[in-house]
């Protein structure tokens, strides 16, 4: 399987989990959901999947949210952070749950970041993303499947790391 076959299976995989799960339907009684990440700019290779929601009460929203999903028993493992309290470097001040899934032989991550709103430095890195070209989205797939390959993780070359060099 190529690297853009591989990245286009990922994406599949990532809306059966969202879909199966109904994890945008419970976020929307929450706040202004928005995925972002790989998944919305169409350069998926790694199984996570970034997810935003917009809230007057993201701490609040967060443990409500977190509580729901794990009364669900949906997942296999969940996470939550509170980073307002706990600021870290490079890290949003806001609060966040992962949920971790065992699928397709693969370990998925959806990291659900609540906050007062969503960060547009992002969202304007993922909108000139968007709008590459499918040679130069190619281009950074096949760098993603080349870390993958090599045992980099994503902490040592992030894919935001690889991105700037093509925007």
């Amino acid at each position: 399987m190529t690297a853009i076959e591989f990245s286009t299976e990922t994406h599949k995989e990532a809306k059966t989990i969202l879909d199966k799960n109904k994890i945008i339907n419970l976020l929307s009684q929450l706040g202004d959901v928005r995925i972002g990440g790989s998944y919305y700019t169409d350069l998926m290779y790694g199984p996570d999947i970034d997810i935003t929601v917009a809230t007057d009460h993201p701490r609040e929203s967060a443990v409500k949210f977190l509580n729901q999903i794990i009364d669900k028993r949906s997942f296999q493992k969940y996470q939550y952070g509170d980073f307002e309290n706990f600021p870290r470097e490079k890290r949003p001040k806001a609060h966040i749950v992962v949920l971790i899934l065992p699928f397709n032989n693969r370990q998925w991550e959806i990291e659900i970041w609540f906050a007062k709103e969503h960060f547009q430095d992002q969202i304007k890195l993922e909108e000139k993303l968007k709008q590459l070209s499918p040679n130069t989205k190619t281009k950074i797939i096949r760098l993603k499947a080349k870390r993958q390959k090599l045992g980099i993780d994503k902490h040592s070359l992030s894919s935001f790391d690889i991105y700037k060099n093509f925007v």
